[in-house]
């Protein structure tokens, strides 16, 4: 059972960290950002907390393993007809000032520089737990090294190694 908890948390803090990628990157380019949500939804409530922070949404949810970032305009069907350019339940077009924040209407680099940064995210959070590891292990050869060099280190049987 424990290790499905580890394997639990250890996949939550690798979709925690890609979908930070997602969310820094669209904070960064002036993106409205809806809903930053820790586990997966269904449309159904299956949230455990939520609390509304400037405007957005921070949310756990029930089943731990998924995350995601909802960036306004990312997924609205009525916004794909430019003509009309009209998000869903209204019936006047959207000011300039509207379209600003929507991912739909963001140039081709923005957008596909917020899809690249989750993976990004993931890379460096590779990176850097490899790093540590290699540093811990350092840590450990060192000092494991210096206790069997100075005689200190003993085996149950009285003998040194």
């Amino acid at each position: 059972m424990l290790i499905v908890i580890l394997v639990i948390i250890g996949l939550s803090v690798l979709i925690l960290g890609h979908e930070a990628g997602h969310f820094f990157a669209a904070k960064l380019l002036g993106m409205k950002i809806e809903e930053f949500g820790l586990g997966l939804r269904f449309g159904w409530e299956s949230r455990i907390y939520s609390k509304k922070i400037n405007g957005i949404e921070y949310s756990v949810n029930w089943l731990p393993l998924g995350g995601f970032v909802r960036i306004a305009g990312e997924n609205d069907p009525s916004l794909s007809d430019e003509s009309k350019g009209q998000a869903a339940g209204k019936t006047e077009p959207l000011t300039a000032e509207e379209k600003k924040g929507l991912f739909h209407f963001r140039p081709a680099w923005q957008r596909a520089l917020v899809l690249f940064s989750g993976v990004a995210a993931n890379v460096v959070m590779g990176w850097l737990a490899g790093f540590l590891r290699r540093r811990s292990l350092r840590a450990f050869n060192k000092r494991h090294t210096e206790k069997f060099a100075s005689g200190k280190s003993r085996s149950p049987h009285g003998r040194h190694h």
